[in-house]
């Protein structure tokens, strides 16, 4: 009843005027904020919406054989990936590396990235700043540099040929895959990593020592709750390149190392079948999506990305 003695005077004309004001400030913000985001919205429109919108529709195209394909829509295409031995194991191979390079990458990365967190602050910045120095480099060119490492005249063979003890293999093979993918992604779960450690407080831990648990004890039951978001984040960023880099495996594991980055290259160069590589690389899509889906889903949406 208040409100509407003042409407019919001039006090509430007064409130009437400055809601309006606000309205028209709120609308204000709204167009200067959409008028900021437009540029970005333009660029992920016609650089990845529009690009992922054709690649799905030439993945219903059907392949003619000997090469090429012409615009008939079939299902032909992802039958062929779910039902020939030869794709679903690639698909196999694939996943099993991503998921293996991923757990290596957190369980290599946590000790550093902890320590990073415990030391003096000063120390911290000098090696972050040694963790970021490779991403200047391409990863094509890394992954070359670990040939002369790890090749059959390279460094390790080298040493352990003078010590008599033999060459190994360690291209051509996943294992050169595997250490090359951490070469090149264990900064992703050091720093995703290091940034939820630190904001850990140091008493928990203290807390969990002086009730007698021990350093294996304080980690899982304390700190490891802690930092899921940081696991999490890691995690999506590591399967997600590992699944998606095809430099990496063709280098180091050769064009035939059995994984669906290398079929994706003959498919569309060797055999110009564009269909087909455009069916694979949505699958593979569809997979990573599922398994960030996945982990947000364990980890109750505390991913930050």
């Amino acid at each position: 009843m208040e409100v509407l003695r003042c409407s019919s005077s001039g006090e509430g004309k007064v409130r009437n005027t400055n809601h309006g004001v606000g309205l028209m400030w709120r609308t204000k913000e709204r167009f200067i904020g959409g008028s900021l985001t437009l540029p970005a919205s333009i660029l992920i429109i016609f650089f990845w919406v529009i690009p992922l919108i054709i690649l799905l529709v030439f993945s219903f195209f059907k392949v003619v054989p000997g090469g090429g394909f012409i615009p008939v829509f079939t299902f032909e295409n992802y039958a062929k990936i779910f039902t020939d031995p030869f794709y679903l194991t690639i698909l196999y191979r694939t996943l099993i590396l991503a998921i293996v390079v991923t757990i290596l990458a957190l369980i290599i990365g946590y000790p550093v990235a902890y320590k990073l967190a415990r030391v003096n602050p000063r120390k911290a910045s000098l090696f972050l700043v040694l963790i970021i120095v490779p991403f200047l480099t391409a990863v094509i060119f890394r992954a070359f540099g670990l040939i002369y490492v790890l090749g059959n005249q390279g460094v390790i063979n080298s040493f352990l040929r003078y010590i008599g003890v033999g060459g190994i293999k360690l291209i051509w093979n996943w294992t050169g895959v595997v250490i090359g993918f951490l070469n090149t992604l264990l900064p992703y779960a050091i720093l995703s990593l290091y940034s939820c450690i630190t904001q850990v407080d140091r008493s928990l831990e203290e807390a969990a020592y002086t009730l007698g648990a021990n350093k294996l004890r304080t980690t899982w039951h304390v700190v490891l709750p802690l930092i899921k978001s940081g696991i999490g984040t890691g995690a999506i960023f590591v399967f997600a390149i590992v699944m998606g880099t095809f430099e990496v495996p063709a280098i180091l594991g050769g064009m035939r190392s059995g994984i669906v980055e290398s079929v994706l290259i003959q498919q569309q160069i060797a055999f110009v079948h564009y269909p087909m590589a455009s069916a694979l690389s949505f699958i593979l899509l569809m997979v990573v999506a599922t398994v960030v889906a996945i982990l947000m889903k364990i980890l109750g949406g505390e991913i930050k990305l």
